[in-house]
C-alpha cells in the first residue's frame, strides 16, 4: 500500500496543515469536511505538495521530518529536493543514492545557515 505525506493550505486561515495518509483524494475530502481537529473551520484546503512513500513508516518519519522544520517554506522547500532526487533513474547503484543523499543533506544544512 503506498502512503503520502503532503502540505495543505487554507488561504481563508492562511494556515499550512502537514499529514500522511494512504488516500490523499479521501483525506483532503475529511479536512475539507471539517473531520480534523486542527483543520475544522479553516478551510478550505488545497494541496500544495504531496509526495509517496514506500511504507506508513517511511511516511510517518518524514513527516515528523517536514515539521520539525516549524517553517512550511522549508518543509516545501524540503518536498521540492526530494522529489528532484526521485526523479532520478534507478538504474543508479545504491551507492550514487547514499552519495546523493548526502550532497542534499548538506545542501539543506548550508541552505538553512544562510537564513
Amino acid at each position: 500500500m503506498n502512503y503520502s505525506v503532503y502540505i495543505i493550505y487554507s488561504e481563508s486561515s492562511d494556515l499550512h496543515y502537514i499529514g500522511h495518509t494512504n488516500n490523499l483524494e479521501d483525506r483532503l475530502l475529511r479536512h475539507n469536511s471539517n473531520r480534523n481537529k486542527f483543520t475544522k473551520n479553516k478551510g478550505p484546503w488545497k494541496i500544495i505538495k504531496a509526495v509517496n512513500c514506500n511504507s506508513k513508516s517511511d511516511a510517518y518519519k518524514l513527516e515528523l521530518k517536514l515539521k520539525s522544520f516549524k517553517n512550511p517554506k522549508f518543509a516545501i522547500d524540503y518536498l521540492n529536493n526530494l522529489l528532484s532526487l526521485q526523479s532520478i533513474p534507478m538504474k543508479y547503484s545504491d551507492h550514487i543514492w547514499k552519495c546523493l543523499l548526502i550532497i542534499f543533506a548538506i545542501k539543506n544544512i548550508n541552505y538553512f545557515k544562510k537564513q
